[in-house]
């Protein structure tokens, strides 16, 4: 006899019908084939639990008590299973994974937790982050000051929304930011987003509307993309501002995929769409004498393939620090080929081609590596140009619970750049003992050491501290100035501050950093920002 399955309830403590088992994790993770999911039990928590002493300061109260907890509904409706689908572990962890990507959700928990006949009792407990952050932000980097303020909240009245208003005076120019973030219209799946900022050398203006594929067995996806900006590309040498080329773009973008969903431990998606990209260059009032590249417009149709294997993995203390974060080993494809022509508008015809390529290994519990890549570049007139190839290679070796070993390897290489683009190295994106863009040849390379270390301090269970020990060493080529083909290195102390409650999910780097052969630079660099990891 089939009984129906029993709706969905947010009520955890309404008792379970006397024919129900518990379960252990033996029975469940190999089910027979013929359960379902029955009742869903929702339990939404708040930032901290009182009912543990280091969680119930006056602070942690305090927080729970003007914090807005996510809506039941919210959750719900993200969930990947529901009452009377087939039972299936491997969609509980992905909707796990898929709960913990918000950032208003600090760690999810799917789990069955009792049997009633062959109907299977699902339980999902989440946590919320704090995430009403107005900020003050400083950071100085490679001999550049950046600060920011900005209000922003990521759990719009606990319905998930994210609102966003921000000022902040970066490296290049000084933005003033809005930004509207809904990843539910009104209840469904698709998504919007809405962006305006107003920069010191321009504007950035878009509109985002699409269904994505939300989950491993989504069957279809479709988006459209209106995106449009003005600013001053700033040129660099030696990280010095030495030019600068003004740049007008509009685009837009539509896009329909399908899928046939999971299929024998994977996923694979094709996509079709059509892509308008006109860009106008001009010169700019501090560099009115400086040429500017001729006007270039793509219009292309073109077509999308991506793989996605299952095979994923949790851990702590890597990226971040007190958080369950899902790290991806299976092989994750992503390629997309165009062809841009005359007869839809275009400047020139030109072969459009991109790729992305990750992937990680887990040889034993005291190593992991990861490895992501990616191509692009356009062929026309019988010649590659603009051709971008990056890959970055991580090995974490885990010596114990509060020390690890991490090792960073990427390179960058360029082939006939546009002349607004360059391939750089500096104190911003990992270079730490030099000026911001200090390497500005079309190729180059990083190779990053550092001596982790995690601290078991946590304050009124807010922050989390870590230190690092670091050299970086780096080296550029492939200019016709033999001057910017070069290697160079640097050592220093970090010291890292992990707001584990905060939605923003960042960590907050204090870095001492040293260059230690190059006569050019003397003393040293101070960086202080907040990053999205370790």
């Amino acid at each position: 006899m089939v009984s129906a399955p029993v709706l969905a309830s947010a009520d955890s403590s309404r008792p379970l019908p006397p024919d129900c088992q518990p379960l252990a994790p033996e029975q469940w993770r190999n089910p027979p084939p013929d359960w379902r999911i029955g009742r869903i039990q929702l339990d939404v928590r708040t930032i901290f639990d009182t009912s543990q002493p280091d969680q119930n300061h006056r602070i942690n109260r305090l927080a729970n008590r003007f914090h807005i907890k996510t809506r039941d509904v919210v959750v719900k409706r993200e969930l990947l299973v529901q009452p009377g689908d087939p039972f299936d572990p491997r969609v509980l962890a992905e909707t796990e994974r898929h709960l913990r990507q918000f950032s208003f959700i600090r760690d999810a928990i799917v789990e069955p937790v009792a049997v009633c006949g062959r109907d299977v009792v699902v339980k999902v407990v989440t946590t919320d982050n704090w995430t009403l952050t107005p900020n003050f932000s400083f950071g100085r980097g490679g001999g550049q000051n950046r600060w920011a303020v900005e209000i922003e909240e990521e759990n719009f009245l606990g319905l998930g929304k994210n609102l966003q208003v921000k000022y902040r005076k970066g490296i290049d120019r000084t933005e003033k930011i809005l930004r509207y973030l809904d990843p539910n219209i009104a209840g469904t799946r698709q998504r919007l987003k809405l962006l305006y900022q107003n920069n010191s050398d321009g504007h950035i203006g878009q509109v985002r509307w699409e269904l994505p594929f939300y989950s491993l067995d989504s069957h279809q996806s479709w988006g459209v993309n209106l995106f449009s900006n003005r600013l001053n590309n700033p040129i660099y040498r030696n990280g010095e501002v030495v030019s600068e080329i003004g740049q007008k773009r509009q685009l837009a973008e539509v896009w329909v995929g399908r899928s046939p969903g999971f299929v024998n431990g994977a996923t694979r998606r094709y996509t079709f769409g059509f892509t308008d990209d006109d860009n106008r260059f001009n010169a700019t009032p501090d560099f009115p004498q400086q040429a500017v590249p001729a006007d270039r417009h793509f219009a292309y149709p073109w077509v999308g393939y991506e793989y996605v294997q299952d095979r994923f993995i949790e851990k702590t203390n890597l990226q971040h620090m007190g958080r369950v974060e899902d790290i991806a080993l299976g092989h994750h494809l992503q390629t997309r080929l165009g062809w841009s022509h005359v007869a839809f508008g275009a400047s020139d015809s030109d072969l459009v081609w991109q790729a992305r390529y990750s992937r990680g290994w887990q040889p034993d519990s005291d190593h992991l590596l990861l490895l992501d890549s990616s191509l692009s570049g356009l062929y026309g007139d019988g010649q590659v140009y603009d051709a971008k190839a990056q890959a970055r290679a991580q090995w974490f070796i885990f010596q114990s619970r509060r020390r690890s070993f991490y090792v960073k390897t990427q390179v960058q290489l360029g082939h006939k750049l546009f002349p607004e683009y360059q391939n750089t190295l500096g104190g911003e994106n990992g270079l730490r003992g030099f000026p911001v863009r200090y390497l500005t040849a079309p190729k180059n390379a990083l190779l990053t050491l550092e001596q982790r270390f995690y601290f078991d301090w946590y304050p009124y269970h807010l922050v989390q501290f870590g230190a690092a020990i670091f050299a970086d060493v780096a080296t550029a080529w492939g200019s016709d100035d033999p001057i910017e083909n070069r290697t160079v290195q640097d050592i220093g102390l970090g010291f890292r501050l992990v707001p584990t409650e905060a939605a923003n999910g960042k960590v907050i780097h204090i870095d001492f950093a040293f260059p230690i052969n190059d006569p050019t630079q003397s003393g040293f660099q101070v960086i202080l920002e907040a990053r999205k990891s370790f």
